[in-house]
C-alpha cells in the first residue's frame, strides 16, 4: 500500500450518508476505474461532487469491496466535515490533485483550503475563513503534506543535492535586503558566504582559493591544503621572511655509540642524510661512573669546551670541532677532554674509556 498520485480516473457512486465509503459503480466515459489503477489499501487524493456539494480529501482503496473509505478531508462545503450526501445521485468521484494542495505549495503563505465553491457550478477563490468556513485542522495538512512529500515550513530536514537555477544569486534569511544574505554568487561564479554590501565575507574562488573580507579591507588569503608550498604568499609559509621548507628538518641521524681513542683525534661519520646537514651536535655518554655521572647520562659537549694544557689545565673553549666535511660525512675533532663534575665544583679529565660520543645531525 502506498500514497498515489494518478491521472484519469473517474467513476459515478450512489452512497448516501455521512459515513459510508464510497460505492464505485463503474467509469464515466473516457476514464480509468479505480481497480485498474490501485491495490488494496492505497492512499489518494479524491473529490466527490453533484451539483450542490463538494466533498475533497484522501481516501482509502479496499479491494475486496471496491470501495473508497473516507481518511481525512481538505475541503467540504460541510465547513470542514464530511458531506451528508443525501438522495442516490448521481454524483461523481474522482482522483486528482486538489487546487488547495498546489495553492499552498506555489506559495506557501497561504493557508491550504482557499477553494470556495459557490452556486451550481462556479469557484471563485475566497479564503474559506472569510465566509465562515474552517480550514483543514493541523493533522490534515500534515497529511497532505506528507503524501506529496513535501517539506514543511520550518523543522524539516532535506537530503540530498539542492540544484539552483542559473539565475539564482542569492540565498537570503528574508527578502528585506541583501544585507541579509547567507550566500550569493557573484558574476565570476565566485560562491561568497555573507553579504555582499560590505559586512564579514567568506569566499571561495572556484575551488582554489579562500578568502576572509572584513567590511571593506582588502580580502586576506586562508590557508589550506591545497594552497599550501613557496608562492603562495601566506605567513604560514614563512618565519621572518625565510620559508618554512629551509627551517624544516625532515631527516634525522644518530650515530650510534662511538668509542673515544686514548688520545685526541679526528674521525669522519657517515651520516647518511643524502646531502649536508644544517644542525649538528655532539654529546659525551657515560658508559662507567665518574664524576657524579652514572651510566647513560650525556653531556652536551657542543659548546666546544675541553682541557687546554698549554694554559695551565683550564677549561678554554674551541677544542672541539663538529663540522661538514662532505655531503657524506661529519668531521669532529677534540683535544684532552675536560668536563664538569655532575654536581658542580671543579673540571676534571675524563678516563676515554669510560665515555663514548654520540653525533647527531638533521637536514
Amino acid at each position: 500500500m502506498s500514497f498515489k498520485l494518478i491521472n484519469n480516473v473517474q467513476e459515478t457512486t450512489d452512497t448516501t450518508g455521512q459515513t459510508d465509503p464510497y460505492d464505485l459503480l463503474g467509469a464515466a466515459p473516457g476514464f480509468f476505474t479505480f481497480v485498474s489503477q490501485l491495490g488494496d489499501g492505497d492512499t489518494v487524493f479524491y473529490s466527490c461532487f453533484d451539483t450542490v456539494d463538494l466533498e475533497v480529501g484522501i481516501g482509502t482503496y479496499v479491494a475486496a469491496t471496491d470501495k473508497l473509505t473516507r481518511t481525512s478531508f481538505i475541503f467540504t462545503t460541510n465547513g470542514g466535515s464530511a458531506v451528508n450526501w443525501v438522495g442516490v445521485g448521481p454524483r461523481n468521484i474522482l482522483c486528482g490533485l486538489p487546487g488547495e494542495i498546489v495553492q499552498s505549495l506555489l506559495d506557501p503563505a497561504q493557508p491550504i483550503g482557499l477553494v470556495e465553491r459557490t452556486g451550481a457550478n462556479a469557484y471563485t477563490n475566497q479564503l474559506i475563513s472569510s465566509v465562515g468556513r474552517s480550514l483543514i485542522n493541523a493533522a490534515t495538512a500534515a497529511a497532505a503534506r506528507a503524501a506529496i512529500a513535501a517539506l514543511n515550513l520550518a523543522g524539516d530536514t532535506m537530503t540530498g543535492n539542492l540544484i539552483l537555477s542559473t539565475a539564482l544569486k542569492h540565498i537570503q534569511k528574508d527578502s528585506s535586503s541583501v544585507d541579509r544574505d547567507l550566500a550569493f554568487i557573484d558574476g565570476s561564479d565566485i560562491s561568497h558566504f555573507g553579504n555582499d554590501s560590505g559586512g564579514t565575507t567568506l569566499h571561495v574562488e572556484l575551488a582554489t582559493q579562500l578568502l576572509l573580507q572584513i567590511g571593506a579591507a582588502a580580502a586576506i588569503k586562508i590557508w589550506h591544503e591545497g594552497n599550501d608550498g613557496p608562492g603562495s604568499n601566506l605567513d604560514a609559509d614563512t618565519v621572518d621572511g625565510v620559508h618554512g621548507s629551509a627551517i624544516v628538518f625532515t631527516k634525522e641521524f644518530t650515530s650510534s655509540e662511538i668509542t673515544i681513542p686514548a688520545s685526541p683525534t679526528t674521525l669522519l661519520i657517515a651520516h647518511g642524510l643524502g646531502g649536508k646537514p644544517k644542525l649538528m651536535w655532539a654529546t659525551l655518554i657515560c658508559k662507567t661512573p665518574q664524576f657524579g655521572y652514572i651510566a647513560g647520562d650525556e653531556i652536551d659537549m657542543s659548546s666546544g669546551w675541553a682541557y687546554n694544557d698549554s694554559i695551565g689545565g683550564q677549561p678554554s673553549p674551541g677544542m672541539l670541532s663538529i663540522d661538514v666535511f662532505d655531503v657524506l660525512n661529519i668531521r669532529i675533532s677534540w683535544g684532552t677532554i675536560w668536563v664538569v663534575g655532575k654536581l658542580g665544583g671543579g673540571g676534571s679529565i675524563i678516563t676515554t674509556a669510560n665515555w663514548k660520543w654520540i653525533i647527531r645531525a638533521y637536514a
